[in-house]
């Protein structure tokens, strides 16, 4: 065959993309492909029109070899690490390089390097005709005698500490404890008993001795206070300040009457028996054994609570208004006697009630902190008729929002509230302290956690069977029926989601899903994978399942996100959705499940603060399309994702207009208007902005309309700032393009509730537009 014969076969040969791009060229450059000289230059002359120049890959490469390190002394890491760095090794030209093999032993563990290089000279060898190959086998080598050599002296050290009894002259030395220092002779021992000795290796242990009580039987009352040891008063008025820690923590364990006298009520023990209703924890600074701890595990103390000596965190939960007419913000606060001044996070309070203002303070380590805003006056509220007015410092609190200083606990104690060991007390009302630093415990949300998973996660359906004897797929209430007809193909041609496994089909249905193979015949009992409608059943049968709590609930088919203002309603909605998932025998699956997060990416957003952005790898898809010449089928997935990115985009649909007159039928050839929508979108994707999820403050509608589009964007306006919450546009038909530009701007509101009607129907917003009669023609006669 011919040079121009081969090349018509190949080009008869051409289908889809490449086939649109030489019906494209025209005759003049067709036939200059046609008749080209050679097959090698047609083929060059192909490379040169899809592919770019690659000189800066080899500027990449070099720079990523330079920056491998390898840190391990394991063969599989060193074996990857090698890989990494060949990889880059040919396309920068290392092979006569000494200077680039010189940088790969210096990019392993230095030891190893080294002596690999020791290894080279001693051969007689150099970097410059060692081969990269070659080069990892001796590190390899290398690596292996480092292995031996340190076993061999390891041998060696053990032996020598073998003989080191064996050879020492004993009844040469007197009282003699080591060769290599002074002799120490102490006379007479001044103890006469065996003390435990600690390893070496380890501190001695900072322990606790335990005393153990129990109830009195007798009704005699002893003479000796149990808490200092001394006679002549009781635990109750023992003058020990620091002892009467103990004594708050035993009344508030044990449920004891503030004026009762311990003595008369519980009686020191030798040891714990059954009979021992606590134990009482004293820190001690020596110890007979570091094992005393581990003695009393929680295992063997039959329940029994351990008393310790450090009283709840004094923190309380208070109510902050920032003015007098606004919603209560629950904080919790934390009383500190120490600090002069109060200071609030500056997260709590809008940024409306913040002004600048800067004061120095000195802590109790000497060292100096600044704080730069204070705050309006707001009400701090204790109980119910007892609220303090008070202007607080701004400084973020790790872990902490609000702490009390004294400038507000003199006004508390002025109008008469009481601290207690468990609280604080002002008149009838009690308001006890709370244990962590905000005012929600993580171990609930930990321990429901663990229910969750125990009772409704699984990696499939047999071992889901064993926690649940009554699962989703063999409900009848959520059996399917098959709207097709019988001996339809249901085989799928693509894989779709296995949560579908979990809805049951109609006994009388399931002969429509058999299917035959040697010896036997099978039929589905669950929904298949090749159904149609198998999504939309599956999402109402969610959607069915979960509506009790569906206002703090978003599920799209097997995805589901529970969110909810603070922690406290948070886990009673997680115990909600426990409690229905177990009750329909819904599988779940730990390996995706996250819980108790303040972000989280769901469904390609990701939301955090309020507000969600699209995640990377969405804009990511969109930068790998070419700018140019695609065809019907990468135009449809270009708008695709797109479309999907609508809401982040500005007057999207100006941009997007040519691209979709590709799609329709007699599509024009594609031109430069095309490849510069494309470059357009592909630079407005840098930077989007994160949108603003609309919650309490004043929703306002911005419209506008032209002779061929309309667009729109809905705001949020709080504490005088205004939020994106979104964008929408479109295009007008080609009817409603002769409209009178009036009703081209009603209509174009009209166009923009409907596109915002999730966010505006049954609340009260506003519509701002640059038509005054349009309030006119609201009034209708």
């Amino acid at each position: 065959m011919t040079h121009s014969s081969v090349i018509k076969s190949f080009l008869a040969r051409l289908t889809g993309f490449m086939k649109d791009w030489f019906d494209s060229l025209g005759q003049y450059r067709q036939l200059q492909y046609l008749n080209a000289p050679t097959v090698d230059e047609f083929m060059n002359a192909l490379y040169w029109e899809f592919c770019e120049k690659q000189d800066h890959l080899k500027d990449i490469s070099c720079e990523e070899f330079f920056k491998l390190k390898c840190c391990s002394y394991n063969p599989k890491d060193l074996n990857k690490h090698f890989e990494n760095a060949v990889r880059r090794f040919y396309l920068i030209g290392g092979m006569d390089d000494p200077n680039i093999k010189q940088a790969f032993l210096e990019s392993i563990p230095q030891p190893l390097g080294q002596e690999t290089l020791r290894v080279i000279e001693m051969k007689g060898q150099s970097l410059g005709t060692t081969s990269f190959g070659e080069l990892h086998n001796m590190v390899l080598r290398t690596l292996k005698k480092l292995c031996n050599q340190r076993a061999f002296l390891t041998d060696i050290h053990t032996t020598g500490k073998k003989l080191e009894k064996a050879c020492e002259r004993l009844e040469l030395k007197v009282k003699c404890r080591h060769d290599n220092r002074s002799c120490s002779c102490p006379g007479k021992k001044k103890h006469h008993i065996k003390r435990f000795k600690f390893n070496k290796r380890r501190p001695k242990p900072f322990t606790k001795r335990r005393r153990f009580f129990r109830h009195k039987f007798s009704k005699k009352k002893g003479n000796r206070c149990f808490i200092c040891g001394q006679k002549g008063h009781f635990a109750k008025n023992c003058p020990k300040q620091k002892k009467t820690k103990v004594l708050q923590q035993i009344y508030a364990t044990t449920q004891v009457d503030d004026e009762a006298d311990l003595e008369s009520l519980f009686s020191e023990q030798d040891e714990q028996s059954p009979d021992t209703i606590f134990i009482l924890e004293e820190e001690q600074e020596d110890s007979l054994s570091s094992n005393s701890d581990g003695e009393f595990s929680s295992d063997e103390c039959y329940g029994i609570q351990v008393i310790g000596l450090s009283l709840s965190v004094p923190m309380v939960e208070v109510k902050i208004f920032p003015s007098k007419y606004d919603r209560p913000i629950i904080v919790a606060g934390l009383f500190d006697t120490g600090a002069a001044c109060s200071i609030l996070n500056p997260t709590v309070l809008p940024s409306s009630m913040w002004k600048s203002h800067r004061q120095i303070f000195q802590a109790a380590n000497n060292e100096y902190f600044s704080t730069e805003v204070i705050s309006k006056p707001v009400t701090i509220q204790f109980f119910p008729n007892c609220s303090i007015s008070h202007k607080l410092l701004g400084s973020s609190l790790p872990g902490k929002d609000i702490v009390i200083g004294f400038d507000i606990i003199q006004q508390l104690w002025a109008k008469k509230v009481i601290p207690k060991y468990n609280g604080l007390q002002y008149k009838s009302h009690f308001l006890s302290y709370i244990k962590p630093t905000t005012y929600f415990s993580m171990s609930s949300l930990h321990s429901l956690t663990e229910l969750l998973i125990r009772d409704c996660c699984a990696e499939s359906h047999t071992d889901f069977l064993t926690k649940c004897t009554s699962p989703l797929w063999k409900n009848p209430e959520f059996f399917v029926s098959l709207p097709f007809k019988l001996n339809e193909d249901v085989n799928p041609t693509k894989a779709s989601h296995t949560g579908f496994w979990q809805l049951g089909i109609l006994p009388s249905e399931r002969h429509k899903t058999g299917f035959c193979i040697p010896n036997a015949h099978y039929q589905w009992t669950v929904i298949p994978f090749g159904l149609k409608t198998a999504p939309s059943l599956f999402q109402k049968a969610i959607t069915r399942i979960y509506h009790p709590i569906m206002k703090s609930a978003l599920v799209y088919i097997d995805d589901i996100l529970l969110f909810s203002p603070d922690e406290s309603s948070y886990y009673q909605l997680l115990s909600d959705f426990h409690e229905l998932t177990k009750q329909y025998g819904v599988m779940l699956a730990q390996k995706k499940m996250v819980i108790g997060v303040p972000e989280i990416n769901f469904l390609g957003m990701h939301i955090k603060d309020g507000q969600y952005s699209l995640q990377p790898h969405v804009g990511q898809e969109l930068l790998k399309f070419p700018d140019s010449n695609l065809s019907k089928k990468e135009v449809q997935q270009f708008l695709g994702i797109v479309n999907y990115m609508a809401d982040f985009i500005d007057h999207l649909s100006t941009t997007v207009k040519p691209l979709q007159n590709m799609l329709k039928k007699n599509a024009p050839a594609w031109s430069e208007e095309q490849t510069k929508a494309i470059r357009e979108i592909k630079q407005k994707v840098h930077g989007l902005p994160a949108l603003s999820i609309p919650t309490d403050g004043k929703r306002i509608l911005q419209t506008n309309a032209s002779d061929l589009y309309w667009a729109a964007v809905l705001l949020e306006e709080k504490n005088d700032k205004r939020s994106i919450c979104g964008y929408k546009s479109g295009s007008f038909s080609e009817a409603e393009k002769h409209y009178h530009s009036t009703f081209k701007e009603i209509l174009a509101v009209k166009r923009r509730i409907e596109k915002f009607q999730f966010h505006l129907i049954g609340y009260h917003f506003f519509i701002e537009m640059d038509m005054s009669a349009f309030p006119k023609m609201m009034n209708f006669k």
